[in-house]
C-alpha cells in the first residue's frame, strides 16, 4: 500500500480491521461470500470514519465540533432566526413525556434555546475575533438575523459604551470605539458610495473559426449571455446518463437512417422503389452499434423508424423530380469576419436550383426565420451559403406529425400545388402557392444576411449582456448563474 495517500491508508486499515474480526468469529463454519460482505458493511456503517488529518491554520468545522476549541478568528454561517437557536428534534419513536421525564439533552425548545445561549457565550469568551453572517433568501423564503445574535451585539455595544463613559478622567482607560468586530462585515458603516455598473461585454473573440454550426448564432440571437457562456466559457448542458437510448439517439438514429437511403436512392423516381425491407435493414444497421439493448427494446425501435420512415417517403413521392446531390455536406460561411463551419444534412437540386432540407426529430417551424429581429438563424444561414439556393426547409419527421416546413422562392418549391403535410412560406411569410410576395427571394436573403452579421459581430466583440428573450429561459440550464430571477 505504498502508492496510497494518508486517508486512504486509514480507510484500508478499517476494513482489515473487519476482516481480523470476521476471522476472529467464535463460529468457525464457513460463509458465503455475501454473507461476508454483509458483515464488512454493517460493522463499518457503525463505526463513522473519521480519518485523522494534518493541523491546518482554516478549520472548516460543523456547530458542535467548536465545544472547547479555542480560536483567533471565528466566522459563524447560517445565523438566521430560523436556524439559532434550532428547532429541537426529538426521536419519533420516543413520546415527549418520557424524554423530559428522563432529561434527554435538547428534547424540548427551552432547551434547544439553553444550549444555543451556552455556545453563544462560549464563542464569545474564546477571545476570537467574531463574524456572524445569514442568508437572507433561503428556499424562495426570507430570512431574518438571529436574535440572540443581535442581543450580543447589541450587549457588547451597551458594555463598550459604558466603559467609555466611566473612563473619560483615566489615562489608563482611554475611549476604545464600538466592538464592531461582532457585525456582520455588511452591517459596518464602511463611509465608502458604492458604484454599480453593468457590464455585459466579454472578452474579444482571438479565434474566428466557429465550430458546432448555427448554434451559438441562435444562442446570441435569443440571448448573448447564453451564447457567450455555451460557447466562451463552455458551460454546456451535460447530458445525463441514461439506461437506453435518450432522445438525441433516437434522433440521430433516424437521421442515419435517412441518410443511407438518400445515399442508395438519390432521386424522385428511386425513392418510389424504397421498399419495408430495405428500411428494416438500414434500421438494424444503424442500430447495431448501441450494444447491450434488450431485443425487445431494438424490435421496437426498428419498428418505429421504420413507420416514421414510411411516412416521410409518403410526402417525398408527392414533390417535383429532383435529384439527390449533397449528403452530410461541409461548407463555411463568413459573416462579420467570423468563418462559421456548417454541416448540411441534405441539398437537392430541382431545375437547375438548390434546396436545402435540415432533418429534424421534433416539431419546427419557420416563424424563427421570419420574425423580425430573426430568432432562429439556422434557415437564413443555410440560405447564404450559394446563389443557386432558392429554398431552405425543415423535415420534421416525429411520431404521429410528419411535415415539411420552409420558405423559398417559386423556383425552389418542392411541390407544383398545396398539399398535406407541406408548409412553404414565400419570403413574406405567406402561402407560396397561393399569395404573391412583395419582396424577392434575393431581397429577403440579403436582408438575412445584416442581421446574422450584425450577430457574428456581437459575437466577435464579446457581447454577454443578460437580455433574454421571451422563451429563452424556458429550458436554460444557466438561470443561477446570469441570476435573471433575481433581477
Amino acid at each position: 500500500m505504498s502508492n496510497i495517500n494518508s486517508i486512504q491508508y486509514q480507510a484500508a486499515h478499517s476494513i482489515f480491521t473487519q476482516l481480523d474480526n470476521l476471522a476472529n468469529l467464535q463460529n468457525q463454519s464457513k460463509i458465503s461470500l455475501r454473507q461476508a460482505l454483509d458483515f464488512l458493511e454493517f460493522n463499518l456503517e457503525q463505526k463513522p470514519f473519521a480519518p485523522q488529518r494534518q493541523a491546518s491554520p482554516i478549520q472548516v468545522l460543523g456547530l458542535l465540533e467548536t465545544t472547547g476549541l479555542r480560536f483567533s478568528h471565528l466566522w459563524v454561517c447560517g445565523m438566521s432566526a430560523s436556524n439559532f437557536p434550532s428547532t429541537s428534534q426529538l426521536n419519533p419513536f420516543i413520546p415527549r413525556s418520557v424524554a423530559e421525564e428522563f432529561g434527554l439533552p435538547r428534547c424540548n425548545q427551552d432547551q434547544e434555546l439553553e444550549f444555543a445561549q451556552r455556545t453563544l457565550g462560549h464563542w464569545r469568551s474564546c477571545g476570537a475575533e467574531l463574524h456572524f453572517s445569514y442568508t437572507q433568501i433561503d428556499n424562495d423564503s426570507p430570512q431574518l438575523p438571529s436574535k440572540l445574535v443581535l442581543d450580543a451585539i447589541n450587549n457588547a455595544t451597551s458594555e463598550t459604551e459604558e466603559a467609555e463613559n466611566s473612563s473619560t478622567n483615566s489615562k489608563s482607560n482611554e475611549q476604545q470605539a464600538a466592538d464592531y468586530s461582532l457585525r456582520h462585515p455588511l452591517m459596518v458603516r464602511q463611509g465608502t458610495d458604492l458604484e454599480f455598473v453593468e457590464d455585459g461585454i466579454g472578452t474579444a473573440l482571438a479565434d474566428p473559426h466557429i465550430k458546432g454550426g448555427t448554434g451559438i448564432l441562435k444562442n446570441q440571437a435569443n440571448c448573448p449571455f447564453k451564447a457567450y457562456a455555451t460557447s466562451r466559457l463552455g458551460l454546456k448542458q451535460p447530458r445525463a446518463a441514461k439506461d437506453f437510448l435518450d432522445a438525441i439517439d433516437r434522433g440521430n438514429s433516424l437521421h442515419k437512417v435517412l441518410e443511407n437511403l438518400m445515399r442508395i436512392y438519390s432521386d424522385s423516381d428511386t425513392v418510389k422503389q424504397i421498399g419495408a425491407a430495405e428500411i428494416e435493414k438500414q434500421c438494424r444497421l444503424v442500430l447495431k452499434k448501441h450494444r447491450g439493448l434488450p431485443s425487445t427494446f431494438i424490435e421496437n425501435e426498428v419498428q418505429r423508424i421504420t413507420d416514421l420512415v414510411n411516412q416521410w417517403l409518403a410526402l417525398e413521392i408527392q414533390r417535383r423530380p429532383f435529384k439527390v446531390s449533397g449528403i452530410e455536406q461541409n461548407f463555411e460561411l463568413d459573416l462579420g469576419g467570423l468563418t462559421f463551419a456548417l454541416k448540411i444534412d441534405r441539398v437537392d437540386e430541382i431545375d437547375q436550383q438548390e434546396v436545402i432540407i435540415d432533418y429534424k426529430s421534433n416539431k419546427n417551424t419557420v416563424k424563427g426565420a421570419l420574425s423580425e429581429p430573426v430568432s432562429d438563424p439556422q434557415l437564413p444561414a443555410y440560405a447564404l451559403l450559394s446563389g443557386k439556393v432558392a429554398g431552405v426547409y425543415f423535415a420534421s419527421i416525429k411520431d404521429q406529425d410528419v411535415s415539411i416546413d420552409g420558405i423559398a422562392d417559386p423556383s425552389g418549391n418542392l411541390v407544383a400545388s398545396s398539399n398535406k403535410g407541406f408548409s412553404i412560406k414565400n419570403p413574406d411569410g405567406k402561402n407560396l402557392n397561393s399569395a404573391e410576395s412583395h419582396i424577392s427571394w434575393n431581397e429577403k436573403v440579403a436582408k438575412w444576411k445584416l442581421e446574422l452579421t450584425e450577430l457574428a459581430q456581437d459575437i466577435a466583440s464579446g457581447k454577454a449582456d443578460v437580455a433574454p428573450s421571451k422563451d429563452a429561459c424556458k429550458y436554460c440550464h444557466l438561470t443561477s448563474l446570469c441570476r435573471i430571477n433575481a433581477q
